[in-house]
C-alpha cells in the first residue's frame, strides 16, 4: 500500500475537531426536524426528574445513593438504570440541577455520547488501518444507527450512554491487541470501568466475550502473557 497507516490519533489531529463538529450538526439536524427528539418517554418522565435530584446531591456534596426528593423515592445505588457514577450522567446532573431548561441537558448529553462513539470508531477504523476517510465514514454511520439515534438517546439515556462507552471499549481492545502499551491497557480499562458504571446489560455482556475471544486467541497463539491483559482488564 501506498499509505502510510499509523495506530495513533494523534497523527489525526483535524479528526479531534471534525468529529465533535460533525456530532454537534447530527444533534442540531435532529432538533431542527423535532424539538424534543432527544427528550422524549422515560427521558422525560424518569431519567431528567433523578438527574436533578442527584445533581442537587453532587453539588451539596452528597453521594447520589438514597434519593428522598422524588415522588419515586427509594435506593439509587441499586437502581443501575439511573447510572448514578456514569462520567456523561454525573455531568449532566451537574448541568440539569442548574438549569430550568430540560434541551439544554438533553442535547449536550446527546452530543457528548455521538461524539464519544465517533471517536470511539474512528479509533477502531484506524487501529485496523482503514482511510481516515472511510474511517469518519462508519464513525457517522455507528453514531446515526436507528437503535441508538431513535431508541436510546431519544429516550433510553442509560443504554445510550453504555453504548458509546462499548464502543470505546471494543476500539481499546482492538488497541491493545495491535499494540502493547501501557497507554491502551490503561485505556480499555477505564473505558472498561465506564462501561460498567453505565447500565447497560447488553453491552457489558457483549464486552466480556470480546475479551474472551481476544484471550482465547492469544493464549492458543502462544502469547498467553499478553493473554493475561484481558483477564485483569475483566477483573
Amino acid at each position: 500500500m501506498t499509505h502510510n497507516y499509523k495506530n495513533n490519533l494523534t497523527n489525526n489531529r483535524v479528526y479531534w475537531v471534525i468529529i465533535p463538529a460533525l456530532a454537534y450538526l447530527i444533534v442540531t439536524v435532529c432538533s431542527l426536524f423535532f424539538r424534543d427528539f432527544f427528550f422524549i418517554d422515560d427521558a422525560q418522565n424518569e431519567m431528567l426528574p433523578f438527574m436533578k435530584e442527584m445533581g442537587g446531591m453532587w453539588w451539596r456534596g452528597e453521594l447520589p445513593i438514597l434519593t428522598t426528593r422524588t415522588m419515586l423515592g427509594g435506593n439509587i445505588l441499586v437502581d443501575m438504570v439511573l447510572s448514578p457514577f456514569s462520567p456523561q450522567i454525573i455531568l449532566i446532573s451537574l448541568v440539569a440541577a442548574k438549569t430550568t431548561s430540560f434541551l439544554i441537558p438533553a442535547k449536550l448529553l446527546a452530543w457528548i455520547n455521538i461524539t464519544l462513539i465517533m471517536w470511539g470508531t474512528f479509533w477502531a477504523a484506524k487501529t485496523m488501518r482503514i482511510r481516515s476517510s472511510y474511517g469518519l465514514l462508519a464513525a457517522f454511520s455507528v453514531a446515526t444507527n436507528p437503535v441508538f439515534l431513535y431508541v436510546y438517546q431519544a429516550s433510553w439515556w442509560n443504554f445510550a450512554s453504555a453504548f458509546a462507552w462499548f464502543v470505546i471499549a471494543f476500539a481499546a481492545v482492538l488497541a491493545l491487541h495491535t499494540h502493547r502499551s501501557r497507554k491502551n491497557f490503561l485505556l480499555l480499562s477505564l473505558s472498561g470501568i465506564f462501561l460498567f458504571a453505565s447500565a447497560g446489560t447488553q453491552m457489558q455482556v457483549s464486552f466480556l466475550i470480546i475479551l474472551g475471544v481476544f484471550f482465547v486467541y492469544d493464549w492458543f497463539h502462544q502469547k498467553k502473557a499478553e493473554a493475561v491483559d484481558y483477564v485483569w482488564v475483566g477483573l
